[in-house]
């Protein structure tokens, strides 16, 4: 009975140590092979999110921002409809967006804007931007930036 209960504790272990390792493959090989990067982009609240949000912008990360902070299944299926599957080509339309004039007002909008939330939903609004507003979602115990064309 002894040496049933220590194999059944070593499967029971093994399969924990199983299941850590495959999470941190999944975390290190990220979306669209960009590994997560929780400590210099957090998302764990509204304003975590907000604060890397423009860190992305302002470092060019864009693509880490696409990846991982924007909602994924608004950028899974802009990249699988509008893109043909290739994320880099929704990086590139982003990036020339930011170039041709959205970059600075979302800059001022991260910068300065009102941020009012609730337990799961999130907004980010400038009186003198007018309509341009960043919604927000919590999903996973992760804050998303959400596509706010509907």
């Amino acid at each position: 009975m002894k040496n049933m209960m220590i194999v059944l504790f070593m499967m029971v272990n093994l399969a924990i140590i199983q299941n850590h390792i495959q999470a941190q493959a999944v975390k290190e090989s990220g979306r669209y092979g960009i590994a997560v990067d929780e400590a210099a982009f957090p998302q764990n609240t509204p304003e975590n999110l907000r604060k890397s949000l423009l860190k992305a912008l302002e470092s060019d990360k864009i693509d880490y921002m696409l990846a991982h902070l924007a909602h994924p299944a608004f950028i899974e299926k802009n990249v699988r409809e509008v893109h043909e599957g290739d994320f880099s080509k929704q990086v590139s339309e982003t990036k020339e967006k930011l170039k041709n004039g959205l970059k600075t007002p979302l800059e001022t909008l991260l910068k300065t804007g009102k941020l009012e939330s609730s337990e799961k939903a999130g907004t980010i609004k400038d009186p003198g931007l007018k309509d341009f507003v960043i919604h927000m979602k919590l999903e996973n115990n992760k804050w998303y930036m959400e596509n706010n064309k509907k």
